[in-house]
Protein backbone atom coordinates (compact mmCIF):
# COMPACT_ATOMS: atom_id res chain seq x y z
CA UNK A 1 0.00 0.00 0.00
CA UNK A 2 2.76 2.41 0.87
CA UNK A 3 4.64 1.60 -2.34
CA UNK A 4 1.43 2.25 -4.25
CA UNK A 5 1.17 5.68 -2.63
CA UNK A 6 4.72 6.52 -3.75
CA UNK A 7 4.07 5.43 -7.35
CA UNK A 8 0.73 7.23 -7.65
CA UNK A 9 2.10 10.44 -6.19
CA UNK A 10 5.27 10.37 -8.31
CA UNK A 11 3.48 10.04 -11.64
CA UNK A 12 1.12 12.85 -10.64
CA UNK A 13 3.92 15.37 -11.21
CA UNK A 14 5.76 16.45 -14.33
CA UNK A 15 6.98 15.04 -16.62
CA UNK A 16 4.16 12.47 -16.45
CA UNK A 17 1.48 14.97 -15.31
CA UNK A 18 -1.16 12.41 -14.35
CA UNK A 19 -2.58 15.00 -11.98
CA UNK A 20 -5.80 13.13 -11.19
CA UNK A 21 -3.84 10.36 -9.48
CA UNK A 22 -2.86 12.84 -6.76
CA UNK A 23 -6.53 12.88 -5.70
CA UNK A 24 -6.17 9.31 -4.40
CA UNK A 25 -2.38 8.97 -4.06
CA UNK A 26 -2.45 9.56 -0.29
CA UNK A 27 -5.32 7.14 0.33
CA UNK A 28 -3.17 3.98 0.74
CA UNK A 29 -0.95 5.85 3.20
CA UNK A 30 -3.95 7.23 5.12
CA UNK A 31 -5.45 3.73 5.39
CA UNK A 32 -2.17 2.41 6.74
CA UNK A 33 -1.85 5.22 9.29
CA UNK A 34 -5.38 4.50 10.54
CA UNK A 35 -4.83 0.75 10.83
CA UNK A 36 -1.18 0.62 11.93
CA UNK A 37 -0.69 -1.49 15.07
CA UNK A 38 0.92 1.42 16.93
CA UNK A 39 1.88 5.04 16.59
CA UNK A 40 5.52 3.99 16.49
CA UNK A 41 4.86 1.73 13.51
CA UNK A 42 2.85 4.47 11.81
CA UNK A 43 5.75 6.91 12.24
CA UNK A 44 8.54 4.69 10.97
CA UNK A 45 6.66 3.29 8.00
CA UNK A 46 5.44 6.77 7.08
CA UNK A 47 9.01 8.05 7.31
CA UNK A 48 10.07 5.23 4.99
CA UNK A 49 7.28 6.16 2.58
CA UNK A 50 8.42 9.78 2.51
CA UNK A 51 12.02 8.65 2.03
CA UNK A 52 11.03 6.53 -0.96
CA UNK A 53 8.96 9.34 -2.47
CA UNK A 54 11.66 11.98 -2.19
CA UNK A 55 14.34 9.55 -3.37
CA UNK A 56 12.24 8.79 -6.47
CA UNK A 57 11.78 12.48 -7.23
CA UNK A 58 15.01 14.09 -5.99
CA UNK A 59 17.62 11.45 -6.85
CA UNK A 60 19.21 13.91 -9.29
CA UNK A 61 20.69 15.85 -6.36
CA UNK A 62 23.02 12.89 -5.91
CA UNK A 63 24.75 13.90 -9.14
CA UNK A 64 26.10 16.89 -7.23
CA UNK A 65 26.52 15.54 -3.68
CA UNK A 66 25.63 12.07 -2.46
CA UNK A 67 26.15 12.76 1.28
CA UNK A 68 24.15 15.98 1.11
CA UNK A 69 21.36 14.26 -0.80
CA UNK A 70 21.15 11.44 1.73
CA UNK A 71 20.95 13.89 4.63
CA UNK A 72 18.29 15.97 2.89
CA UNK A 73 16.10 12.97 2.05
CA UNK A 74 16.26 11.69 5.62
CA UNK A 75 15.19 15.12 6.89
CA UNK A 76 12.41 15.66 4.34
CA UNK A 77 10.89 12.25 5.09
CA UNK A 78 10.45 13.21 8.75
CA UNK A 79 7.48 15.37 7.77
CA UNK A 80 5.60 12.26 6.67
CA UNK A 81 6.32 10.58 9.98
CA UNK A 82 5.25 13.69 11.91
CA UNK A 83 2.01 13.84 9.92
CA UNK A 84 1.26 10.22 10.82
CA UNK A 85 1.75 10.88 14.54
CA UNK A 86 -0.59 13.88 14.52
CA UNK A 87 -3.24 12.20 12.36
CA UNK A 88 -3.43 9.30 14.82
CA UNK A 89 -2.99 10.97 18.19
CA UNK A 90 -5.19 13.97 17.42
CA UNK A 91 -7.97 11.75 16.09
CA UNK A 92 -8.00 13.15 12.57
CA UNK A 93 -8.41 9.55 11.41
CA UNK A 94 -10.38 6.65 12.91
CA UNK A 95 -7.65 4.62 14.57
CA UNK A 96 -7.86 0.86 15.05
CA UNK A 97 -11.11 -1.04 14.74
CA UNK A 98 -13.38 1.25 16.79
CA UNK A 99 -15.62 2.92 14.17
CA UNK A 100 -16.29 5.85 16.51
CA UNK A 101 -12.71 6.34 17.68
CA UNK A 102 -12.45 9.88 16.34
CA UNK A 103 -16.01 10.97 17.19
CA UNK A 104 -17.58 10.77 20.63
CA UNK A 105 -20.71 8.64 20.85
CA UNK A 106 -24.04 10.41 21.09
CA UNK A 107 -27.52 10.60 19.63
CA UNK A 108 -27.77 9.66 15.99
CA UNK A 109 -26.71 12.51 13.74
CA UNK A 110 -25.12 14.61 16.48
CA UNK A 111 -21.61 13.84 15.25
CA UNK A 112 -22.15 14.72 11.60
CA UNK A 113 -20.02 17.84 11.90
CA UNK A 114 -17.02 16.03 13.37
CA UNK A 115 -15.81 14.28 10.19
CA UNK A 116 -16.15 17.63 8.41
CA UNK A 117 -13.96 19.33 11.00
CA UNK A 118 -11.34 16.61 11.05
CA UNK A 119 -11.25 16.24 7.27
CA UNK A 120 -10.54 19.94 6.92
CA UNK A 121 -8.18 19.68 9.89
CA UNK A 122 -6.14 17.01 8.11
CA UNK A 123 -5.88 19.23 5.03
CA UNK A 124 -4.77 22.16 7.21
CA UNK A 125 -2.16 19.92 8.83
CA UNK A 126 -0.71 18.88 5.48
CA UNK A 127 -0.50 22.52 4.34
CA UNK A 128 1.10 23.55 7.63
CA UNK A 129 3.79 20.90 7.24
CA UNK A 130 4.41 21.97 3.64
CA UNK A 131 4.85 25.54 4.84
CA UNK A 132 7.27 24.50 7.58
CA UNK A 133 9.27 22.43 5.11
CA UNK A 134 9.49 25.47 2.83
CA UNK A 135 10.51 27.83 5.63
CA UNK A 136 12.76 26.09 8.15
CA UNK A 137 16.55 26.10 7.78
CA UNK A 138 17.83 28.93 5.56
CA UNK A 139 14.65 29.46 3.58
CA UNK A 140 13.55 25.83 3.43
CA UNK A 141 12.86 23.77 0.32
CA UNK A 142 9.39 24.53 -1.15
CA UNK A 143 9.67 21.66 -3.61
CA UNK A 144 7.15 18.92 -4.53
CA UNK A 145 4.19 20.56 -2.84
CA UNK A 146 1.08 18.48 -3.47
CA UNK A 147 -0.61 21.38 -5.26
CA UNK A 148 2.21 21.65 -7.80
CA UNK A 149 0.96 18.46 -9.45
CA UNK A 150 -2.29 20.11 -10.54
CA UNK A 151 -0.95 22.51 -13.20
CA UNK A 152 -2.61 20.56 -16.06
CA UNK A 153 -5.93 21.52 -14.41
CA UNK A 154 -5.34 25.27 -14.53
CA UNK A 155 -8.90 26.31 -13.69
CA UNK A 156 -8.52 24.67 -10.27
CA UNK A 157 -5.14 26.35 -9.72
CA UNK A 158 -6.36 29.93 -10.06
CA UNK A 159 -7.12 30.15 -6.33
CA UNK A 160 -3.35 30.42 -5.91
CA UNK A 161 -3.67 34.19 -6.40
CA UNK A 162 -5.33 34.14 -2.96
CA UNK A 163 -3.92 31.11 -1.16
CA UNK A 164 -0.71 30.41 -3.00
CA UNK A 165 0.00 26.84 -4.10
CA UNK A 166 -1.02 25.84 -0.56
CA UNK A 167 -4.71 26.27 -1.42
CA UNK A 168 -4.40 23.72 -4.21
CA UNK A 169 -2.64 21.29 -1.86
CA UNK A 170 -5.52 21.84 0.57
CA UNK A 171 -8.29 20.69 -1.75
CA UNK A 172 -6.24 17.75 -3.04
CA UNK A 173 -5.88 16.48 0.54
CA UNK A 174 -9.62 16.96 1.10
CA UNK A 175 -10.40 14.59 -1.76
CA UNK A 176 -7.95 12.02 -0.41
CA UNK A 177 -9.49 12.26 3.05
CA UNK A 178 -13.05 11.75 1.77
CA UNK A 179 -12.02 8.66 -0.19
CA UNK A 180 -10.16 7.28 2.84
CA UNK A 181 -13.14 7.86 5.14
CA UNK A 182 -15.51 6.16 2.70
CA UNK A 183 -13.26 3.10 2.72
CA UNK A 184 -12.72 3.12 6.49
CA UNK A 185 -16.44 3.70 7.16
CA UNK A 186 -16.01 5.21 10.64
CA UNK A 187 -19.61 6.47 10.64
CA UNK A 188 -22.87 5.64 8.86
CA UNK A 189 -22.91 6.93 5.30
CA UNK A 190 -25.48 9.64 6.05
CA UNK A 191 -23.19 11.06 8.75
CA UNK A 192 -20.40 11.30 6.16
CA UNK A 193 -22.75 13.02 3.73
CA UNK A 194 -22.04 16.39 5.33
CA UNK A 195 -18.31 15.90 4.76
CA UNK A 196 -18.83 14.97 1.13
CA UNK A 197 -21.09 17.95 0.56
CA UNK A 198 -18.70 20.39 2.23
CA UNK A 199 -15.76 19.18 0.13
CA UNK A 200 -17.84 19.17 -3.07
CA UNK A 201 -18.97 22.73 -2.35
CA UNK A 202 -15.41 23.95 -1.82
CA UNK A 203 -14.28 22.27 -5.05
CA UNK A 204 -17.17 23.83 -6.95
CA UNK A 205 -16.39 27.29 -5.58
CA UNK A 206 -12.71 26.86 -6.53
CA UNK A 207 -13.70 25.85 -10.06
CA UNK A 208 -16.14 28.76 -10.47
CA UNK A 209 -13.50 31.19 -9.18
CA UNK A 210 -10.92 29.77 -11.57
CA UNK A 211 -13.21 30.01 -14.60
CA UNK A 212 -14.09 33.60 -13.68
CA UNK A 213 -10.43 34.58 -13.33
CA UNK A 214 -9.53 32.96 -16.65
CA UNK A 215 -12.46 34.52 -18.53
CA UNK A 216 -11.57 38.06 -17.44
CA UNK A 217 -7.98 37.71 -18.67
CA UNK A 218 -8.43 39.42 -22.03
CA UNK A 219 -10.07 42.46 -20.49
CA UNK A 220 -7.31 43.05 -17.92
CA UNK A 221 -4.19 42.46 -20.03
CA UNK A 222 -2.34 44.57 -22.58
CA UNK A 223 0.55 43.90 -24.96
CA UNK A 224 3.98 44.19 -23.40
CA UNK A 225 7.54 43.84 -24.65
CA UNK A 226 8.74 41.20 -27.08
CA UNK A 227 11.23 38.99 -25.25
CA UNK A 228 13.71 36.37 -26.43
CA UNK A 229 15.08 33.64 -24.13
CA UNK A 230 18.19 31.64 -25.02
CA UNK A 231 19.03 28.07 -24.01
CA UNK A 232 22.58 26.86 -24.65
CA UNK A 233 22.22 23.23 -23.49
CA UNK A 234 25.59 22.80 -21.78
CA UNK A 235 25.70 20.17 -19.06
CA UNK A 236 27.47 20.87 -15.76
CA UNK A 237 29.74 18.88 -13.50
CA UNK A 238 31.25 19.72 -10.12
CA UNK A 239 34.67 20.45 -11.57
CA UNK A 240 33.51 22.56 -14.54
CA UNK A 241 34.13 26.29 -14.40
CA UNK A 242 31.17 27.47 -16.44
CA UNK A 243 31.88 31.17 -15.93
CA UNK A 244 35.19 30.88 -17.80
CA UNK A 245 33.94 28.52 -20.49
CA UNK A 246 34.14 30.46 -23.75
CA UNK A 247 32.04 27.82 -25.50
CA UNK A 248 29.27 28.49 -22.98
CA UNK A 249 29.39 32.25 -23.62
CA UNK A 250 29.88 31.80 -27.33
CA UNK A 251 26.83 29.58 -27.65
CA UNK A 252 24.67 32.33 -26.24
CA UNK A 253 26.07 34.85 -28.71
CA UNK A 254 25.57 32.48 -31.62
CA UNK A 255 22.04 31.50 -30.64
CA UNK A 256 21.11 35.15 -30.14
CA UNK A 257 22.38 35.96 -33.62
CA UNK A 258 20.52 33.07 -35.26
CA UNK A 259 17.35 33.63 -33.25
CA UNK A 260 17.08 37.28 -34.19
CA UNK A 261 17.72 36.48 -37.85
CA UNK A 262 15.34 33.56 -38.14
CA UNK A 263 12.87 33.99 -35.30
CA UNK A 264 12.46 30.21 -35.18
CA UNK A 265 14.23 27.14 -33.78
CA UNK A 266 17.87 26.50 -34.55
CA UNK A 267 18.15 22.78 -34.04
CA UNK A 268 15.77 19.97 -33.33
CA UNK A 269 16.46 17.16 -30.83
CA UNK A 270 19.01 14.79 -32.28
CA UNK A 271 20.50 17.27 -34.76
CA UNK A 272 24.12 18.30 -34.60
CA UNK A 273 24.99 21.37 -32.55
CA UNK A 274 26.44 24.22 -34.66
CA UNK A 275 29.95 25.35 -33.74
CA UNK A 276 29.97 28.13 -31.17
CA UNK A 277 31.48 31.50 -31.93
CA UNK A 278 33.72 33.41 -29.58
CA UNK A 279 32.12 36.38 -27.81
CA UNK A 280 33.99 38.96 -29.86
CA UNK A 281 33.18 37.50 -33.28
CA UNK A 282 29.57 36.70 -32.38
CA UNK A 283 28.94 40.24 -31.15
CA UNK A 284 30.49 41.69 -34.28
CA UNK A 285 28.25 39.63 -36.57
CA UNK A 286 25.00 40.04 -34.59
CA UNK A 287 22.04 41.20 -36.71
CA UNK A 288 20.28 44.52 -36.40
CA UNK A 289 17.25 42.85 -34.76
CA UNK A 290 14.74 42.58 -37.64
CA UNK A 291 12.32 40.81 -35.29
CA UNK A 292 12.25 43.94 -33.08
CA UNK A 293 12.91 41.97 -29.92
CA UNK A 294 13.08 44.35 -27.00
CA UNK A 295 14.74 42.18 -24.35
CA UNK A 296 17.13 39.24 -24.75
CA UNK A 297 17.57 36.96 -21.74
CA UNK A 298 20.57 34.71 -21.12
CA UNK A 299 20.77 32.04 -18.43
CA UNK A 300 22.39 32.00 -14.99
CA UNK A 301 26.13 32.77 -14.59
CA UNK A 302 26.80 32.74 -18.32
CA UNK A 303 29.50 35.35 -17.87
CA UNK A 304 32.43 35.79 -15.48
CA UNK A 305 32.45 38.75 -13.06
CA UNK A 306 31.46 41.82 -15.09
CA UNK A 307 31.90 44.59 -12.53
CA UNK A 308 34.78 46.97 -13.18
CA UNK A 309 35.75 47.06 -9.48
CA UNK A 310 36.95 43.47 -9.63
CA UNK A 311 39.14 44.12 -12.64
CA UNK A 312 40.66 47.14 -10.93
CA UNK A 313 41.43 45.06 -7.85
CA UNK A 314 43.19 42.46 -10.02
CA UNK A 315 45.35 45.11 -11.68
CA UNK A 316 46.39 46.63 -8.37
CA UNK A 317 48.21 43.40 -7.47
CA UNK A 318 50.80 44.11 -10.17
CA UNK A 319 50.81 40.44 -11.18
CA UNK A 320 50.92 39.82 -14.92
CA UNK A 321 48.66 36.75 -14.76
CA UNK A 322 45.96 38.64 -12.84
CA UNK A 323 46.30 41.61 -15.17
CA UNK A 324 45.58 39.23 -18.06
CA UNK A 325 42.47 38.02 -16.27
CA UNK A 326 41.38 41.64 -15.79
CA UNK A 327 41.74 42.25 -19.55
CA UNK A 328 39.60 39.19 -20.28
CA UNK A 329 36.89 40.44 -17.95
CA UNK A 330 36.98 43.86 -19.59
CA UNK A 331 36.66 42.22 -23.01
CA UNK A 332 33.64 40.22 -21.80
CA UNK A 333 31.97 43.40 -20.58
CA UNK A 334 32.71 45.18 -23.86
CA UNK A 335 31.36 42.24 -25.86
CA UNK A 336 28.04 42.49 -24.00
CA UNK A 337 27.90 46.25 -24.64
CA UNK A 338 28.65 45.72 -28.32
CA UNK A 339 25.91 43.10 -28.57
CA UNK A 340 23.28 45.37 -27.00
CA UNK A 341 24.32 48.17 -29.39
CA UNK A 342 24.33 45.93 -32.44
CA UNK A 343 20.86 44.44 -31.88
CA UNK A 344 19.38 47.63 -30.40
CA UNK A 345 17.85 45.67 -27.52
CA UNK A 346 18.39 45.32 -23.80
CA UNK A 347 20.28 42.19 -22.77
CA UNK A 348 19.91 40.43 -19.42
CA UNK A 349 22.67 38.03 -18.50
CA UNK A 350 23.56 35.96 -15.50
CA UNK A 351 27.09 36.58 -14.26
CA UNK A 352 29.13 36.95 -11.11
CA UNK A 353 29.89 40.05 -9.07
CA UNK A 354 33.07 40.13 -6.95
CA UNK A 355 33.80 42.96 -4.54
CA UNK A 356 37.56 42.48 -4.62
CA UNK A 357 40.41 40.20 -3.62
CA UNK A 358 42.37 39.53 -0.44
CA UNK A 359 45.66 37.78 0.31
CA UNK A 360 45.31 34.04 0.98
CA UNK A 361 48.47 32.08 1.62
CA UNK A 362 50.75 32.49 -1.37
CA UNK A 363 47.98 33.84 -3.57
CA UNK A 364 44.71 35.71 -3.44
CA UNK A 365 41.07 34.85 -2.88
CA UNK A 366 37.89 36.47 -4.12
CA UNK A 367 35.96 38.56 -1.59
CA UNK A 368 32.22 39.11 -1.68
CA UNK A 369 31.44 36.89 -4.65
CA UNK A 370 27.76 37.02 -5.66
CA UNK A 371 25.45 35.28 -8.09
CA UNK A 372 24.08 38.20 -10.08
CA UNK A 373 22.04 39.44 -13.02
CA UNK A 374 23.22 42.37 -15.16
CA UNK A 375 21.17 44.47 -17.57
CA UNK A 376 22.99 45.88 -20.61
CA UNK A 377 20.89 48.66 -22.15
CA UNK A 378 20.48 49.07 -25.89
CA UNK A 379 22.90 51.50 -27.44
CA UNK A 380 26.01 50.02 -25.85
CA UNK A 381 26.08 51.96 -22.57
CA UNK A 382 27.70 50.31 -19.53
CA UNK A 383 25.55 48.14 -17.30
CA UNK A 384 24.32 50.17 -14.35
CA UNK A 385 21.59 47.85 -13.01
CA UNK A 386 22.38 44.63 -11.18
CA UNK A 387 20.50 42.19 -8.97
CA UNK A 388 22.34 39.96 -6.49
CA UNK A 389 20.78 36.70 -5.41
CA UNK A 390 19.09 36.83 -1.99
CA UNK A 391 18.04 33.26 -1.23
CA UNK A 392 21.20 31.17 -1.57
CA UNK A 393 21.02 27.37 -1.70
CA UNK A 394 22.60 25.69 1.37
CA UNK A 395 25.54 23.43 0.45
CA UNK A 396 25.20 24.48 -3.21
CA UNK A 397 26.11 28.16 -2.76
CA UNK A 398 27.20 28.34 0.86
CA UNK A 399 28.02 26.08 3.79
CA UNK A 400 26.16 27.15 6.97
CA UNK A 401 27.76 28.27 10.25
CA UNK A 402 31.04 29.50 8.77
CA UNK A 403 31.23 32.47 11.15
CA UNK A 404 29.01 31.39 14.05
CA UNK A 405 30.13 27.76 14.56
CA UNK A 406 33.36 27.05 12.64
CA UNK A 407 33.70 23.42 13.89
CA UNK A 408 30.18 22.59 12.67
CA UNK A 409 30.92 24.41 9.42
CA UNK A 410 34.01 22.22 8.95
CA UNK A 411 31.89 19.11 9.51
CA UNK A 412 29.19 20.24 7.12
CA UNK A 413 31.84 21.11 4.56
CA UNK A 414 32.15 17.37 3.94
CA UNK A 415 28.87 17.74 2.04
CA UNK A 416 30.44 20.40 -0.19
CA UNK A 417 29.97 19.23 -3.80
CA UNK A 418 32.86 21.26 -5.20
CA UNK A 419 35.83 19.92 -3.30
CA UNK A 420 36.98 23.44 -2.36
CA UNK A 421 35.64 26.34 -0.29
CA UNK A 422 32.85 27.86 -2.40
CA UNK A 423 30.80 30.37 -0.43
CA UNK A 424 28.78 33.07 -2.13
CA UNK A 425 27.56 36.25 -0.46
CA UNK A 426 23.82 36.82 -0.31
CA UNK A 427 22.17 40.15 -0.89
CA UNK A 428 20.00 41.90 1.69
CA UNK A 429 16.35 40.80 1.93
CA UNK A 430 15.11 44.20 0.78
CA UNK A 431 17.61 44.59 -2.08
CA UNK A 432 15.14 43.46 -4.75
CA UNK A 433 16.24 45.32 -7.87
CA UNK A 434 13.48 46.33 -10.28
CA UNK A 435 14.88 46.58 -13.80
CA UNK A 436 13.31 48.69 -16.51
CA UNK A 437 13.30 48.47 -20.29
CA UNK A 438 11.90 51.30 -22.45
CA UNK A 439 8.86 50.57 -24.62
CA UNK A 440 10.13 50.25 -28.21
CA UNK A 441 6.82 51.00 -29.97
CA UNK A 442 5.88 53.87 -27.64
CA UNK A 443 9.00 55.88 -26.72
CA UNK A 444 7.00 58.29 -24.55
CA UNK A 445 5.29 55.50 -22.56
CA UNK A 446 6.37 54.37 -19.13
CA UNK A 447 9.14 51.72 -19.34
CA UNK A 448 8.32 48.09 -18.64
CA UNK A 449 9.54 46.91 -15.24
CA UNK A 450 10.70 43.42 -14.31
CA UNK A 451 12.38 41.46 -11.53
CA UNK A 452 14.86 38.61 -11.90
CA UNK A 453 14.78 35.84 -9.28
CA UNK A 454 17.79 33.63 -9.92
CA UNK A 455 17.58 29.84 -10.24
CA UNK A 456 15.65 28.26 -7.34
CA UNK A 457 14.55 31.67 -6.10
CA UNK A 458 11.55 31.24 -8.38
CA UNK A 459 10.30 28.37 -6.19
CA UNK A 460 10.36 30.70 -3.17
CA UNK A 461 6.81 32.06 -3.34
CA UNK A 462 7.30 34.47 -0.43
CA UNK A 463 10.33 36.10 -2.01
CA UNK A 464 8.72 36.46 -5.44
CA UNK A 465 5.55 37.95 -3.95
CA UNK A 466 7.69 40.48 -2.07
CA UNK A 467 9.36 41.44 -5.36
CA UNK A 468 5.97 42.44 -6.80
CA UNK A 469 4.37 43.84 -3.64
CA UNK A 470 3.45 47.52 -4.10
CA UNK A 471 5.67 49.98 -2.28
CA UNK A 472 4.25 51.90 0.65
CA UNK A 473 1.56 54.27 -0.53
CA UNK A 474 1.39 52.65 -3.98
CA UNK A 475 -1.42 50.56 -5.47
CA UNK A 476 0.35 49.08 -8.52
CA UNK A 477 2.74 46.15 -8.55
CA UNK A 478 6.40 47.05 -8.37
CA UNK A 479 7.06 45.19 -11.64
CA UNK A 480 5.16 44.12 -14.75
CA UNK A 481 6.73 40.73 -15.44
CA UNK A 482 9.19 38.17 -14.14
CA UNK A 483 12.46 37.03 -15.71
CA UNK A 484 14.07 33.91 -14.28
CA UNK A 485 17.64 32.93 -15.18
CA UNK A 486 18.57 29.40 -14.20
CA UNK A 487 21.27 26.79 -14.67
CA UNK A 488 19.75 23.34 -14.29
CA UNK A 489 22.65 21.75 -16.13
CA UNK A 490 23.73 20.03 -12.91
CA UNK A 491 20.65 17.84 -12.89
CA UNK A 492 18.78 15.32 -15.03
CA UNK A 493 15.39 13.96 -16.03
CA UNK A 494 12.41 15.06 -13.95
CA UNK A 495 14.20 17.95 -12.20
CA UNK A 496 13.86 20.17 -15.26
CA UNK A 497 10.15 19.52 -15.69
CA UNK A 498 9.46 19.82 -11.95
CA UNK A 499 11.23 23.18 -11.78
CA UNK A 500 9.13 24.54 -14.63
CA UNK A 501 5.93 23.14 -13.11
CA UNK A 502 6.67 24.87 -9.81
CA UNK A 503 7.46 28.16 -11.56
CA UNK A 504 3.97 28.20 -13.10
CA UNK A 505 2.53 29.07 -9.68
CA UNK A 506 4.61 32.24 -9.40
CA UNK A 507 2.82 33.64 -12.46
CA UNK A 508 -0.62 32.69 -11.13
CA UNK A 509 0.03 33.92 -7.59
CA UNK A 510 1.13 37.36 -8.73
CA UNK A 511 -0.72 37.59 -12.08
CA UNK A 512 2.45 38.26 -14.05
CA UNK A 513 3.90 36.71 -17.19
CA UNK A 514 7.24 34.96 -16.84
CA UNK A 515 10.20 34.52 -19.19
CA UNK A 516 12.68 31.79 -18.26
CA UNK A 517 16.14 31.28 -19.70
CA UNK A 518 17.52 27.98 -18.44
CA UNK A 519 20.82 26.45 -19.47
CA UNK A 520 19.35 23.02 -20.22
CA UNK A 521 15.56 23.55 -20.03
CA UNK A 522 12.82 24.11 -19.54
CA UNK A 523 13.10 27.62 -21.03
CA UNK A 524 10.18 29.60 -22.36
CA UNK A 525 7.19 31.62 -21.29
CA UNK A 526 4.27 31.42 -18.85
CA UNK A 527 1.36 33.85 -18.93
CA UNK A 528 -0.46 35.24 -15.90
CA UNK A 529 -2.94 32.34 -15.95
CA UNK A 530 -0.17 29.74 -15.83
CA UNK A 531 -0.42 28.78 -19.49
CA UNK A 532 2.96 27.80 -20.91
CA UNK A 533 4.32 28.40 -24.38
CA UNK A 534 6.36 28.57 -26.39
CA UNK A 535 8.87 26.45 -24.46
CA UNK A 536 12.24 24.85 -25.14
CA UNK A 537 12.47 21.38 -23.61
CA UNK A 538 15.41 19.84 -21.77
CA UNK A 539 18.59 18.86 -23.62
CA UNK A 540 17.88 21.13 -26.59
CA UNK A 541 19.97 24.04 -27.86
CA UNK A 542 17.39 26.60 -28.92
CA UNK A 543 15.58 29.87 -28.24
CA UNK A 544 12.03 31.16 -27.98
CA UNK A 545 10.45 34.56 -28.68
CA UNK A 546 7.14 35.92 -27.45
CA UNK A 547 5.36 39.21 -26.86
CA UNK A 548 4.28 39.23 -23.22
CA UNK A 549 0.78 40.17 -22.11
CA UNK A 550 0.96 42.43 -19.06
CA UNK A 551 -1.64 41.78 -16.35
CA UNK A 552 -2.44 44.77 -14.13
CA UNK A 553 -4.33 42.81 -11.44
CA UNK A 554 -2.85 43.03 -7.93
CA UNK A 555 -3.57 39.81 -6.06
CA UNK A 556 -4.29 39.00 -2.45
CA UNK A 557 -1.24 36.73 -2.42
CA UNK A 558 1.05 39.49 -3.67
CA UNK A 559 -0.22 41.77 -0.91
CA UNK A 560 -0.41 39.30 1.97
CA UNK A 561 1.80 36.35 1.06
CA UNK A 562 1.32 33.11 2.97
CA UNK A 563 -1.70 34.25 4.99
CA UNK A 564 -3.67 31.11 4.08
CA UNK A 565 -0.78 28.78 4.98
CA UNK A 566 -0.24 30.61 8.28
CA UNK A 567 -3.94 30.17 9.02
CA UNK A 568 -3.51 26.44 8.45
CA UNK A 569 -0.47 26.52 10.73
CA UNK A 570 -2.54 28.18 13.46
CA UNK A 571 -5.34 25.63 13.02
CA UNK A 572 -2.80 22.80 13.24
CA UNK A 573 -1.31 24.31 16.40
CA UNK A 574 -4.80 24.27 17.94
CA UNK A 575 -5.38 20.68 16.81
CA UNK A 576 -2.11 19.56 18.38
CA UNK A 577 -2.25 21.87 21.39
CA UNK A 578 -5.76 20.96 22.53
CA UNK A 579 -5.04 17.30 23.41
CA UNK A 580 -1.65 18.27 24.82
CA UNK A 581 -3.33 20.79 27.11
CA UNK A 582 -5.90 18.19 28.17
CA UNK A 583 -3.18 15.62 28.82
CA UNK A 584 -1.15 18.11 30.84
CA UNK A 585 -4.16 19.14 32.91
CA UNK A 586 -5.02 15.50 33.63
CA UNK A 587 -1.40 14.74 34.55
CA UNK A 588 -1.34 17.63 37.00
CA UNK A 589 -4.65 16.44 38.44
CA UNK A 590 -3.33 12.93 38.94
CA UNK A 591 -0.18 14.23 40.63
CA UNK A 592 -2.25 16.45 42.91
CA UNK A 593 -4.49 13.52 43.90
CA UNK A 594 -1.46 11.32 44.57
CA UNK A 595 0.11 14.01 46.76
CA UNK A 596 -3.06 14.31 48.83
CA UNK A 597 -3.10 10.57 49.40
Amino acid sequence: MLALAVVLLTVSYAPWKQFYLAWVALVPWLLFVARAPSTKAAFWWSWLTGLAFYAANMWWLGLVTLPGTAALLVYMALYWGLAAIILRNCRLLPVGTDPYAYAARGPEGSNAWRPVAWTFGAAALWVALEWLRGWLFWGGLPWLYLGHSQTPLLAMCQIADVTGAYGVSFWVVLINMVVALVILRPLPSRQLAGTKMAVALLLLLSLVYGIWRMNEWRSVTEPGPKVMVVQSNLLQTNDADKSQNQDFVGRHFELTRKGLLAGGPTTQPGEATPPAATPSTAAATAPANPKKVQLVVWSETVNPPLNAEFGQALRKTGLARLDAVARQLQEADQAMRDLAARIDADVVTGAYYVEGIAPAGKGFREVGKRNSVYLYPRGGAPSTQRYDKIHLVPFGEFIPFKESLPPLHALLNTFNPYGYDYDLTSSAEDAMTVFSTPAREQPDAEPWRFVTPICFEDIDARLVAAMFRPADGETEKRADFLVNVTNDGWFRFNQNALHFQTAIFRSIENRVPSARSVNTGVSGFIDSLGRAGPVVGPRVEDWAIKRLQIDRRVTFYTLHGDAFALGCLAASAWIVGRPLWRWGRNWIGRRSTADKK
